[in-house]
């Protein structure tokens, strides 16, 4: 939906990425969840809706057509 308001909107897609939320401490990768989403979740758990704790965010970069 994002690709497609962003065409309507006359950008063209350059690329999609994925970005992790995370640190590297000693060569080990690290969750680095906001203390929002930690809550959230455990929130939805406790109600009886199990989910997942997303440790990535979607990057869809974008340029104007005709540019470069």
């Amino acid at each position: 939906m994002i690709v497609a308001a962003g065409h309507t909107a006359g950008l063209e897609l350059v690329k999609e990425c994925i970005a992790l939320i995370a640190a590297v401490r000693n060569g080990r990768l690290i969750p680095r969840a906001s203390f929002f989403q930690i809550k959230n979740v455990g929130d939805a758990i406790d109600h009886g809706d199990p989910q997942w704790l997303v440790q990535h965010e979607d990057v869809i970069i974008f340029k104007v057509k005709g540019e470069y």
